[in-house]
């Protein structure tokens, strides 16, 4: 045998060569800080998070001035007392363009202690200064006070619809949490193959000011059999570099599966078959975020439920 047959024999394409190493990495281990940015960082949860910090001041709004608390504040048992009206003013605010009044009033507990405190009304109430009316309040919390039949704050519970904001964050949020943890599992255990490319089409959607293209590969797995799935990025020209492209499956559902360039959060996987992010940006972002929501937010949160 010659040595150019032996070279031929014995030689391994660089492309083999990765595959190879990096399947035998399935089980590869994945450093801490590419755990937190790929699960905490990824685009979906990042959108969640920014979504959830700005919504969720809204979200205050509607639970600080909108009678929804009271919902549950005032389904613990009551005690009914009278109060006396003290006072019937405007607040100058508005609700449907109806001006919304505050009714102070004065009542004693059942301690004898006198207390004060008011309640609302969209438009004109019907009740006026030195009226006595009826009056209910949270047992051995008189500070939860209201007339009956009027609201404890300024707005109808409705203002509580401001939530739907930072829900939707917390929505994405999940959903990227969920996202990047099954990521974590096929980066983990998943297998490389080189796919081809199929097909690109355009989506509804734009990502700074770039189309979402979807793009479909074709594979080969362990199995022999062949299988497609669909990436979508907004920087398809990642995915278009290489006649084929290294694709990262689960072995058990072939179907799972996505493009190695395209890993999410920017991981990238090595030829020794690590896993790493590219740089600390992505993981001060992972972890600054959802440290800001929890900071601000759980501060809030705190000072509120001191007053329930």
């Amino acid at each position: 045998m010659s040595n150019l047959d032996k070279y031929k024999r014995n030689y391994t394409s660089p492309k083999r060569g990765l595959e190879s190493r990096l399947n035998q990495s399935v089980g590869r281990s994945v450093p801490f800080s590419a755990v937190v940015t790929l699960v905490l960082g990824n685009g979906l949860a990042l959108a969640g998070w920014i979504v959830f910090l700005f919504g969720m001041g809204f979200g205050w709004i509607g639970l600080l001035i909108s009678d929804l608390p009271s919902m549950f504040i005032f389904s613990q048992p009551l005690t009914h007392t009278t109060a006396r009206v003290e006072a019937v003013e405007t607040t100058g605010m508005e609700e449907n363009d109806i001006d919304v009044y505050r009714i102070r009033f004065f009542f004693t507990d059942a301690s004898g202690e006198k207390r004060e405190g008011a309640s609302y009304h969209t438009g004109t109430p019907s009740i006026s200064y030195g009226k006595v009316v009826p009056l209910e309040y949270v047992t051995g919390k008189p500070r939860h006070a209201r007339l009956v039949g009027y609201r404890a704050r300024e707005f109808d519970a409705a203002l509580g619809v401001l939530l739907i904001v930072p829900a939707i964050g917390v929505i994405l949020t999940l959903f990227g949490l969920a996202k990047g943890v099954g990521k974590l599992g096929l980066i983990r255990s998943g297998k490389i193959a080189n796919g081809k490319l199929l097909n690109t089409e355009p989506t509804n959607t734009k990502i700074n000011g770039r189309t979402v293209m979807k793009l479909t590969f074709g594979f080969t797995a362990d199995d022999g059999k062949t299988y497609t799935f669909t990436q979508r990025t907004h920087r398809p020209e990642k995915l278009q570099d290489d006649a084929e492209e290294r694709i990262l499956y689960n072995p058990e559902t072939p179907e799972r599966a996505f493009a190695v360039d395209a890993l999410p959060s920017g991981i990238v996987i090595d030829e020794k078959g690590d896993a790493h992010p590219p740089s600390g940006v992505r993981l001060a972002f992972a972890l600054g975020l959802p440290l800001l929501c929890i900071v601000i937010h759980g501060l809030v949160a705190m000072g509120w439920i001191m007053t329930l």
